[in-house]
């Protein structure tokens, strides 16, 4: 039970870091925004002789992936752990049974199994024809 409510948290905890990389433009509309800019300030004088002022001029020198974004990545590595701890993948569907039903034994694999029920088919096809 306690694996089950740490993989809801989980679930939550990642959704509401999704949500928060998310800015609102100034045009109303919403824009995934994963990275920050980083700028640098430098300095221009700009004019001549004794009226000269200094301008402020940010100029772009690279951007940073925001915390946000590792963190969902982790996130999502242990939701992958425990959604295969509860057998909800793919891969591990077939490792895990109900209660009460016994695991499949090694006395047929699954390819005799598709054939003993394809012979079948066929057998009851020529009986109807």
């Amino acid at each position: 039970m306690q694996a089950l409510k740490l993989l809801c948290e989980s679930i939550a905890e990642y959704d509401a870091l999704y949500y928060s990389l998310w800015e609102k433009q100034t045009n109303g509309e919403m824009k995934y925004v994963p990275t920050v800019n980083l700028y640098e300030i430098y300095d221009k004088s700009s004019g001549k002789g004794k009226a000269r002022r200094k301008l402020s001029i940010p100029k772009l020198v690279g951007t940073r992936v925001k915390p946000q974004v590792s963190m969902m990545a982790e996130n999502r590595k242990f939701q992958k752990m425990m959604l295969t701890e509860f057998g909800l993948t793919p891969s591990s569907r077939g490792k895990v049974w109900a209660i009460g039903t016994p695991p499949p034994g090694p006395d047929k694999s699954k390819l005799q199994q598709m054939r003993e029920a394809r012979a079948a088919r066929k057998a009851a096809k020529n009986l109807s024809a």
